[in-house]
């Protein structure tokens, strides 16, 4: 799959299985407090999934339901998923910045960037503001800027490498899943993790 924009309204089945353990505001909190830091001296944190071992959780449910059943990624080209959360409130905002492998570029100055992004917006929040704005270069050197509203139950695929940020929120508190998938392995990971076979 290319990564051209996609923008898919109404994407979860508000009947379907996951929707109440989406619903439920503690699986929101856990996801970012049992993630991993990328390193001691970055901010951040990611969870990651190999996209081919059983999903453990909400999260890596709704991950195979984007992407292995309804786009259906072939795996066995990827090396897999990094999954968090942004949870924002008013006077929150997410600077303009690309997703990248952040170690490598804090110790070779290399940017890297995942494949693909995929931000879900699967809890009814009420927000005023913060859009997902993404920043294109147009053909002659101007930059359009697309602005994207968080609007619940919305699925949004986008380009990582493009600058983008989240716009300052006025009111209201901001639910975004957020996934971006590699297809080799970032240098936060940790180097002695081995990929199980798809035979397993």
């Amino acid at each position: 799959m290319g990564t051209c924009m996609i923008i898919q309204d109404n994407f979860l089945n508000l009947h379907h299985e996951l929707m109440d353990d989406l619903l439920n505001l503690k699986n929101w909190k856990d996801l970012n407090t049992k993630a991993t830091p990328y390193a001691e001296h970055l901010d951040g944190d990611y969870s990651w999934w190999d996209g081919i071992t059983k999903p453990k959780n909400v999260w890596e449910k709704l991950i195979n339901l984007i992407w292995i059943k309804s786009f259906e990624l072939d795996v066995s080209k990827i090396s897999g998923f990094e999954y968090w959360c942004n949870q924002t409130s008013a006077g929150d905002e997410l600077d303009w910045h690309q997703d990248k492998d952040e170690l490598l570029y804090e110790q070779k100055k290399i940017t890297v960037c995942p494949k693909i992004s995929t931000v879900y917006y699967g809890f009814p929040h009420k927000v005023n503001g913060g859009y997902l704005e993404i920043a294109k270069e147009q053909e002659d050197n101007d930059i359009e800027v697309e602005r994207i509203e968080p609007v619940y139950n919305r699925l949004v695929i986008f380009d990582p490498s493009l600058w983008h940020r989240v716009a300052p929120i006025r009111s209201g508190y901001r639910y975004g899943f957020q996934v971006n998938i590699w297809e080799k392995k970032p240098s936060f990971l940790p180097q002695d993790t081995h990929r199980p076979s798809q035979d397993i």
